[in-house]
């Protein structure tokens, strides 16, 4: 079954109905911060956000060379900055626990 998402742009305007698939191509081209915080606006954004985010992840998934590294990441992960996450979400997975710490 085809599911739409109902947008309202603006107060004064028509509410639009788009394809779940279209939203979901649209947001294929945001980087990880974005669709982080556009992750709590419905159940069904927390769904398609988080497709997204694992989608930028690669198969397999990074390890971590060694304990400092980790450290390093670790450390600019809890200062969140913007152009850490997509990084982050490139090289290890996005949130944290998808990270592979198994070196």
């Amino acid at each position: 079954a085809l599911h739409t998402m109902t947008f309202h742009p603006r107060d004064d305007d028509a509410p639009m109905e788009l394809p779940e698939e279209l939203v979901y191509h649209i947001l294929t081209f945001l980087d990880v911060a974005p669709l982080v915080q556009k992750k709590p606006v419905c159940h069904l954004w927390q769904e398609l956000c988080t497709t997204v985010i694992n989608q930028k992840t690669p198969i397999p998934r990074m390890a971590f060379e060694d304990g400092e590294q980790l450290y390093t990441a670790v450390t600019k992960y809890t200062n969140y900055k913007a152009h850490d996450a997509e990084e982050f979400a490139a090289t290890f997975g996005w949130p944290m626990d998808k990270w592979d710490v198994s070196r």
